[in-house]
């Protein structure tokens, strides 16, 4: 399956924007990514098709997500995240800052058929 994203750039300068999947898990009723680059059973059949987007100040930018679910992969739900980070220079003592927003994974494997029946992508 593939799906098209755009990331945009309101700001007055260019970004370097890395593009790469997460985790997620849904908590106490809540859809929360986790944290940093951490991955999961979902995240190993996600692929964008660059790893970083130069984006131009207000502009935006195309990339495709492709996600390859294995003949074999046990039925269930599974839920992730497609980042868009931008990380800022060093503040000193090693602390820098990060921004990153994401779109959100939903995907049910079906039983017999190994398949997704059903996926919802949301921002």
């Amino acid at each position: 399956m593939k799906r098209r994203i755009e990331v945009s750039n309101k700001s007055a300068d260019a970004l370097h924007v890395a593009v790469y999947p997460g985790a997620a898990d849904i908590r106490r009723g809540s859809f929360v990514g986790a944290a940093g680059s951490t991955g999961n059973e979902l995240t190993t059949w996600v692929k964008t098709s660059r790893l970083s987007l130069d984006i131009p100040a207000h502009s935006r930018a195309r990339d495709t997500v492709t996600i390859a679910i294995p003949k074999d992969a046990a039925p269930g739900e599974r839920y992730g995240v497609v980042w868009a980070q931008v990380s800022g220079r060093d503040l000193g003592s090693g602390i820098t800052l990060v921004s990153r927003t994401g779109i959100r994974l939903y995907l049910s494997v079906g039983g017999t058929i190994r398949r997704v029946p059903d996926s919802r992508w949301t921002t």
